[in-house]
């Protein structure tokens, strides 16, 4: 099947969660006797429909926000002119919020695999050289895709602990200390999501060489730390970026490590704080936030919590930013016991701004 797009796409995935959900609420929409509000067993999202054309129990193909739709298939469904160029948006109908799409399973069903899920590009420049594979160490790893919860709302318990942080509006970065390949000695890496950079001038060696530079110790090494970048010229927004030097800043939000880690350099120093033996994944927040205060580095604010379910999560994302009068993105979530599992909640009032630009 050929299919265009009214935006570039090529840097997309297809989208996993367009598929049939169950009704498991309906509720009469207000300010209005035609339309109701549908709310789903399988996910966090509700969609406005015509007025009595939906019961509790019934199976529907259901768009989730953040999809982009082939223009064959959204001039199929009526709704071109509705979308964001193809783009599927969060939208309020007689002031009842509607998060997606009900449509029409078999007409939906061909599309399926040109049904994408959106990733915005970094609005600054940062293309830099790539690191051939040959010289990249097996360990410096790109970060989990970490899912939605409002797609994946069983990622945790209620009463489980979990870290909480707000999600930094910028572009991610990695960096670590490992063994090149080749030569078997401990460099600096540094990377994008999904590159790894050839020492340069990009924003991301600024910014990891820069917060190195006021480290108080040097890297561990075997462990990568992963942050965000951010800056008046990533994403359009203001915060973090300093104008006297023209440096971007970085914050770590993870840290992953295969083999655990000493520090860099003569010293032979165990870090007073350091990974159990032979760990493998993901550490634990409140490790990552020890080790970043004892190297130096600024972390996120790390708090901890008890999950308590969509309301509580709504509540984290829709609170203040910790960057004065930005809009929170959203919340950022990771077990206490298993650091391994994560997921993300994008606040409503930010996906509602206009003119936003968004990479998540």
């Amino acid at each position: 099947m050929e299919v265009t797009y009214e935006r570039g796409v090529e840097h997309c995935l297809p989208s996993t969660y367009v598929k049939e959900y169950t009704v498991k609420e309906v509720v009469a929409a207000d300010n209005s006797d035609n339309l109701d509000v549908i709310r789903f067993e399988e996910n966090w999202y509700q969609a406005v429909v015509s007025r009595g054309s939906q019961s509790v129990g019934n199976k529907v193909m259901f768009i989730p926000p953040e999809a982009v739709l082939p223009k064959e298939l959204s001039d199929l469904l009526g709704v071109t002119n509705y979308l964001g160029k193809g783009r599927v948006k969060e939208a309020k109908l007689r002031g009842n919020l509607s998060q997606g799409l009900v449509v029409d399973k078999e007409k939906v069903e061909p599309f399926l695999p040109y049904i994408m899920q959106w990733e915005d590009l970094p609005t600054v420049g940062m293309a830099g050289e790539m690191l051939p594979y040959a010289e990249t160490p097996q360990e410096f790893i790109k970060f989990f895709k970490m899912p939605s919860l409002k797609n994946e709302p069983d990622t945790f318990s209620d009463g489980e602990e979990v870290f909480y942080s707000e999600k930094l509006h910028g572009t991610n970065c990695r960096f670590g200390s490992f063994k090149n390949p080749a030569t078997g000695e401990y460099q600096l890496y540094v990377g994008t999501h999904e590159t790894v950079q050839r020492e340069s001038d990009t924003v991301y060696w600024q910014s990891v060489r820069n917060a190195l530079k006021k480290a108080k110790r040097p890297l561990p090494n075997d462990i990568e730390f992963f942050c965000e970048v951010y800056g008046t010229k990533i994403q359009g927004h203001k915060f973090g970026y300093d104008v006297a030097t023209g440096l971007f800043k970085l914050r770590v939000f993870n840290a992953f490590t295969i083999i655990g880690g000493r520090c860099v350099g003569d010293m032979n120093l165990e870090f007073s704080i350091a990974p159990p033996e032979n760990y493998q994944g993901y550490l634990n927040l409140q490790l990552v936030k020890d080790m970043c205060e004892e190297i130096g580095l600024e972390s996120v604010a790390f708090d901890k919590g008890v999950f308590k379910g969509k309301e509580w999560v709504e509540s984290l994302a829709d609170a203040p930013s910790e960057f004065g009068n930005e809009v929170r993105e959203g919340v950022v979530l990771v077990s206490a016991e298993d650091p391994n599992k994560m997921a993300k909640f994008i606040s409503s009032k930010y996906l509602a701004l206009k003119g936003r630009k968004e990479r998540h």
